[in-house]
């Protein structure tokens, strides 16, 4: 399978998904227009917090901890993200 044909593989399955069922075809194709298709290691950082979110990702195998600090770096928050969820949503839309 050639690189376009994996892209389009994957835009399909993405767009049968609740998440972005309510987008019309003009919001996917926008939102999709960058779409890669990687995996990640176990561990590796993916972004930092206070980092521009101009990523969205989406989940298909694994699990991914997100984790964030108070403002006095004392109070971690964890949470975890599952197969078939995307993020970050928080300051996805602003920068």
């Amino acid at each position: 399978m050639n690189r376009t044909d994996e892209v389009e593989k994957y835009r399909t399955f993405i767009s049968q998904q609740p998440e972005f069922s309510a987008l019309s075809s003009a919001e996917f194709d926008q939102l999709t227009t960058t779409l890669r298709i990687k995996s990640f290691g176990k561990g590796q950082v993916l972004f930092d917090q206070g980092d521009t979110r101009d990523r969205l990702y989406y989940v298909l195998e694994g699990v991914v901890r997100l984790e964030r600090l108070d403002e006095t770096g004392n109070f971690p928050f964890i949470n975890y993200v599952s197969p078939y969820k995307a993020f970050p949503y928080r300051g996805f839309f602003s920068r």
